[in-house]
């Protein structure tokens, strides 16, 4: 233990020749019923010193002493030392730290960083990166720290930015938004339009907290939000329902395109009664359209490259100029914003859920950039197609290959790590005089050869796996954006976690839907293509009968689907970890490669032969339209005959 507080008021207490001193070091002897512990310094011997400590000094002054920061670790001695050392480590903090062990010092490196906020698989999906090229780093960058001036004109900066203006604004927004939407509730209350035993539910339930945002998001999108609220409210009663915060926000959301609005902070400021907020939101509002406004002008006076490339050259006359500085504003505001620096990538990734200002700021700049259907794709989808999208990116992961980058990465340094040692062997053998040395010498290095030629081999076979793991990424990529989109889709729209006892099942729709087919089917008008054409059918039935032909030549009609086989098989070995896989891992691995790249050319050839029953489809309509039009030809012609002879 380590104590924390220097308590010369101890001295005496149960006998203790002094107090405790801060961060002394002893080793507990006893544990007391009352709380308190008898302990001895380290450093000193145990039986001629003993301290007794009581119960609160334990609990408020007291803390383990086999793990300490490193800034506490300067000037200490250990016997080894354990460092946890990300990119982000200085080389000031890196070199205690791992300095202070007298029998050895052990340094774990994340190899895979990723941010704070990063969501599930996000770290998995991190290119590693070698222990060593991260500490290299560490030292390569290390430099004076930035003088008191810098630090103030990047403060200075960063007062003025969007980034802070647009953070001040969510702020704001949330009280002033969370505030009005209570409010509203009561007035719906007290008008009798929601009862008070459900205004009394609301509050208590944990979903209140998605009513306020998607109100937020439809203020956003041009509407006014407490109509929307009201009609929610009375739209149908909601007696019965499980949770009502839930059932408003479904009405809410259900059948409406939340796209953001506006090109600026002012056109994105919550409406409030109160003077006092609403004086401060225009502030906020002022200072950031100003800066917005600022970086247009700036890129007009000198343009980089992205930016030309995305708007053009800046116009000469006056009009084109305004409507080029205005466009060029709104995306480097959104840069600046999101600290967005990449020259190929204007735009950068869609925000993520629950920043709905950042998303109002890469919307506006998708429109100023003419991509107004950007990020729109899934906001038209229902909750069930995107959950279906979804779940099509976890089937596809259960054929996977093993990801093998860690494995090979151990398996060179282990190689290399062989290679060096030969090579020391024989640097040795040749520097010796005993013979028997240097012949024993000389078999270590040819030893460590033999060692170093098999992990090369092998390291081989794994980079024909990493090629097949990448083959696969690049195969199921559009699979996996869908997936992600329409996963943010879902978390803006507050329905991403959603029990599954209130979800509609595929079966609940089909009823539903054959129900308003049956209703519908008596009025339905009857249209050309609701009448057989013999000739098309046999065309039709031609076209399938090459088309199963093809199929069953591709994959015979009893094979099963690969990922209905694989959804039951464990995943195997850990796949982040840089180590040497064993025989029976490697020979799994290259199993699981060997069927992925049968899966792969058969999804290819099924492809194309669905692109040729497609070109053959239209191919077949093209001749149909052609005979009808030749028909229809000769019938004009017969008939300006016969009015040529005077019939």
């Amino acid at each position: 233990m380590q104590a924390r507080r220097l308590a010369w008021e101890l001295a005496g207490y149960a006998g203790n020749p002094r107090g405790p001193i801060t961060r002394e070091h002893y080793r507990v002897l006893e544990i007391r019923d009352d709380g308190s512990i008898v302990v001895a310094p380290i450093a000193a011997d145990e039986k001629l010193e003993r301290l007794t400590l009581p119960a609160r000094y334990v609990a408020e002054d007291l803390t383990l002493a086999y793990a300490v920061t490193v800034h506490a670790v300067e000037g200490l001695t250990v016997d080894t030392g354990h460092t946890v050392t990300t990119a982000r480590t200085s080389a000031n903090a890196l070199y205690p730290a791992a300095t202070r062990g007298r029998e050895a010092n052990h340094l774990y490196v994340v190899t895979r960083p990723a941010a704070e906020d990063a969501t599930p698989g996000e770290v998995a999906r991190t290119l590693a990166r070698n222990p060593r090229a991260v500490l290299a780093g560490i030292l390569e960058t290390s430099g004076s720290e930035k003088s008191a001036t810098t630090l103030a004109a990047e403060s200075a900066g960063e007062a003025v930015s969007i980034r802070t203006a647009v953070e001040r604004l969510a702020a704001v927004a949330e009280v002033a938004v969370a505030e009005r939407t209570g409010r509203w509730l009561d007035e719906l209350t007290a008008t009798g339009e929601l009862t008070i035993v459900d205004r009394r539910r609301l509050a208590a339930e944990d979903g209140i907290n998605k009513l306020a945002p998607v109100l937020r998001r439809i203020e956003l999108a041009g509407e006014n939000p407490q109509a929307a609220l009201t009609a929610a409210v009375t739209q149908r009663s909601l007696h019965g329902a499980q949770q009502i915060s839930n059932v408003l926000v479904h009405r809410l959301t259900d059948h409406r395109q939340l796209d953001p609005v506006g090109d600026s902070l002012a056109d994105w400021a919550p409406a409030t009664d109160d003077p006092a907020m609403a004086a401060q939101l225009a502030a906020i509002t002022a200072a950031g359209d100003t800066r917005r406004r600022e970086l247009g002008e700036q890129l007009a006076a000198d343009p980089p490259g992205w930016v030309v490339e995305a708007l053009g050259p800046v116009p000469s006359d006056a009009e084109p100029r305004a409507e080029w500085v205005a466009k060029a504003a709104v995306v480097a505001a959104h840069r600046e914003l999101v600290d967005h620096t990449d020259p190929t990538d204007v735009l950068g990734p869609v925000p993520k859920p629950g920043q709905v200002e950042a998303y109002a700021s890469w919307r506006a700049a998708a429109r100023a950039l003419g991509r107004d259907d950007a990020g729109t794709a899934e906001q038209g989808m229902s909750d069930g197609q995107l959950r279906m999208r979804i779940r099509a990116w976890e089937r596809e992961q259960t054929w996977a290959p093993r990801r093998v980058a860690d494995e090979l990465a151990g398996t060179l340094h282990t190689a290399q790590s062989y290679r060096q040692d030969a090579e020391l062997a024989t640097a040795r053998a040749q520097a010796t005089a005993d013979p028997a040395e240097r012949d024993q010498l000389t078999l270590e290095a040819q030893g460590c050869h033999s060692f170093a030629d098999r992990f090369d081999q092998q390291a081989e076979v794994l980079r024909g796996l990493d090629d097949t793991y990448l083959n696969w990424w690049v195969h199921t990529l559009a699979t996996r954006h869908a997936a992600e989109n329409a996963r943010t889709e879902l978390a803006n729209r507050g329905t991403l976690h959603t029990p599954e006892h209130e979800r509609v099942t595929v079966a609940e729709w089909n009823t539903v839907r054959e129900e308003a087919d049956a209703a519908e089917d008596p009025h339905r008008e009857i249209t050309e293509h609701d009448i057989p054409d013999p000739e098309l059918d046999r065309h039709h039935a031609d076209e399938h009968s090459e088309i199963d032909r093809a199929k069953q030549l591709v994959q015979p009609p009893e094979t099963l689907d690969l990922r209905e086989i694989t959804a039951h098989e464990p995943r195997g070995a850990d796949e982040n970890t840089v180590r040497v896989p064993t025989a029976d891992q490697t020979t799994d691995a290259v199993d699981r490669a060997i069927r992925a790249l049968r899966e792969i050319t058969a999804r290819i050839a099924a492809d194309n032969a669905r692109a040729a029953e497609e070109e053959h489809h239209a191919r077949v309509i093209r001749w149909h339209r052609d005979d009808h039009a030749a028909d229809h030809d000769l019938a004009a012609e017969h008939d300006d005959a016969g009015m040529d002879l005077g019939y």
